[in-house]
């Protein structure tokens, strides 16, 4: 197994290194932006679920634009096929689990704002028990889920995984 089929000069790495924090640059301009330009745009609006929404995508965003530049930073060193596959799988992997990273944040910043206040009104005990349940259930489906679909174009055989979390299930219950 060949991982670097023709030799990699230091030029390429110090290119691969430059894309990668040129990258990191970019995001965190990208953060400063968000941060500072697009929240007094949504600001100044009436509702408050666009001011919830950017201050949610903000470091998501920043993330991804770091994995794709060390992805295209990769990409110009001369790895095997291999090589090449295995860090497309980790590069799916992260992706997936940034995404599962936004929508937990942004679900648990939506049920603070708009479902907490009207449980907080409410009389009954019953919805101050059932919401923190609902929320942590919540969180842990989407990390479920991005975790098994990462495994599994992963290349990792996640059927057997499944299995065994059916039957602890049925054990556990």
């Amino acid at each position: 197994m060949n991982f670097f089929p023709k030799p990699i000069t230091e030029t390429q790495w110090f290119i691969a290194l430059l894309i990668a924090v040129a990258a990191v640059v970019v995001g965190k301009v990208v953060y400063w932006v968000i941060k500072n330009v697009v929240h007094k745009l949504t600001s100044k609006t009436k509702t408050k679920l666009d001011d919830i929404i950017v201050d949610m995508i903000e470091e998501p965003i920043m993330f991804a634009i770091i994995i794709a530049g060390a992805w295209y930073g990769l990409k110009t060193l001369a790895f095997g096929e291999k090589v090449y596959l295995w860090i497309g799988h980790i590069y799916y992997i992260l992706i997936l689990l940034n995404v599962a990273w936004l929508i937990t944040r942004l679900f648990d910043s939506l049920v603070n704002h708009f479902v907490v206040p009207i449980v907080e009104k409410s009389k009954s005990d019953l919805d101050d028990q059932i919401l923190p349940i609902i929320r942590k259930g919540l969180k842990i489906v989407v990390w479920t889920v991005a975790i098994i679909v990462g495994l599994n174009n992963a290349g990792y055989n996640v059927g057997a995984l499944l299995a065994g979390l059916g039957i602890g299930g049925l054990v556990f219950a």
